[in-house]
C-alpha cells in the first residue's frame, strides 16, 4: 500500500509542476515607461559626433546653410540625420560659425533631439563640439543657437 501512496503522490507532484508555460510579456515601447535604453543612447551619442564632425568640416569653406552640405561627410546616410532614441530627425541649426559666436557660448546648442527619452532628456551638441545628455531642465536652460 505504501509504494501505491508513494507511487500517486509522485504522479500528483509531477502533475501539479507541469503546468503550462507562461508566454512572456510584450517588450515595453520606448517612452511607455520602458527602462532607459542605453544602446539607443550610445547610438545617438554616436549619429550626433558625427554631424558635429560633418559640421566642422564644412566649416573650412563656409557654414552648413542646409543638410546637403552635411551629407557629403556622413557615414550611414540618412539614417544618421534621426535619433534612435526619439525617432525624430535632429534639430541642427544651419548658418552658424561656433567660432564667431561670443566668448563665453561654449555651451551653445548646435544640434539636438527633438523629443528627447520618455523622461525628457536629450542628446545635444555644443557649440564647443561637445556630444552630452541633458535634462529637460538644463536643455530648456540652455542657449539655442540661432541660423541665418
Amino acid at each position: 500500500m505504501s509504494r501505491i501512496a508513494l507511487l500517486l503522490l509522485l504522479l500528483l507532484s509531477v502533475a501539479l509542476g507541469c503546468g503550462g508555460k507562461k508566454p512572456a510579456p510584450p517588450a515595453a515601447k520606448s517612452g511607455e515607461g520602458a527602462i532607459p535604453r542605453v544602446d539607443l543612447r550610445t547610438r545617438s551619442q554616436a549619429n550626433l559626433r558625427q554631424l558635429s564632425q560633418a559640421y566642422q568640416l564644412a566649416l573650412t569653406t563656409s557654414p552648413p546653410r542646409n543638410v546637403d552640405d552635411l551629407k557629403a561627410q556622413l557615414e550611414g546616410g540618412d539614417r544618421i540625420l534621426i535619433s534612435p532614441v526619439d525617432e525624430q530627425p535632429y534639430e541642427i541649426v544651419f548658418g552658424v560659425d561656433p567660432s564667431k559666436l561670443a566668448s563665453n557660448s561654449q555651451e551653445t546648442l548646435l544640434i539636438w533631439e527633438k523629443v528627447g527619452d520618455k523622461d525628457g532628456n536629450r542628446n545635444v551638441v555644443t557649440a564647443g563640439g561637445q556630444v552630452k545628455q541633458v535634462s529637460r531642465a538644463e536643455f530648456e536652460k540652455m542657449p539655442k543657437a540661432t541660423g541665418k
